[in-house]
């Protein structure tokens, strides 16, 4: 199977993101790439020679229910835009953070990098981000990012999953001294 051509313009990158966003709701396995992810990275590609209709896309996608989504467009595209574009767009991000707790669960998860790095301007975004995690966390479980660490679980004789045995503070030694 032949890979995608990528696109020229940024809008095409969009179309082709919005419409595999759209269809592909769940992320991909694990060890499988992510067309999802594939995807936002081509949107990546713009971000300096067309940061406005990026950010447009961010401000959308990053208010998705799904933290996996969320995380795609925290790492691949919002932390990006700060990097190159921070005193056009952080006022942006901050307000769109104030105003809805997906997007603040977006930024908690940006790293710096580039202009965001500058101490006054990775002050700025330290606070944002210590917020937005704050906010984030009102977010309800199904909505919050976890990586998938699922270890299978051994089963047992009959084939089922063995329960997972509770801590048990009987278990542990006591100090008699």
């Amino acid at each position: 199977m032949r890979a995608p051509r990528s696109p020229k313009t940024v809008q095409q990158a969009i179309s082709r993101a919005e419409s595999v966003l759209r269809k592909k709701t769940r992320a991909a396995p694990a060890g499988q790439r992510d067309p999802r992810w594939q995807a936002i990275l081509q949107v990546g590609d713009f971000i300096e020679s067309d940061p406005d209709a990026v950010w447009s896309f961010i401000r959308t996608w990053g208010q998705s229910k799904d933290g996996d989504l969320r995380m795609a467009v925290a790492t691949c595209l919002l932390e990006h835009l700060l990097e190159y574009h921070f005193d056009r767009f952080i006022a942006r991000v901050e307000e769109a953070a104030r105003g809805h707790a997906r997007f603040a669960s977006t930024v908690s998860y940006c790293w710096k990098c580039g202009q965001a790095t500058e101490p006054s301007r990775a002050a700025r975004l330290d606070r944002l981000i210590s917020a937005s995690r704050e906010k984030s966390k009102k977010l309800p479980r199904s909505q919050r990012f976890t990586p998938d660490t699922r270890v299978p679980r051994r089963k047992s004789a009959s084939g089922k999953p063995r329960p997972t045995k509770a801590k048990s503070s009987r278990n542990k030694p006591r100090n008699r001294s």
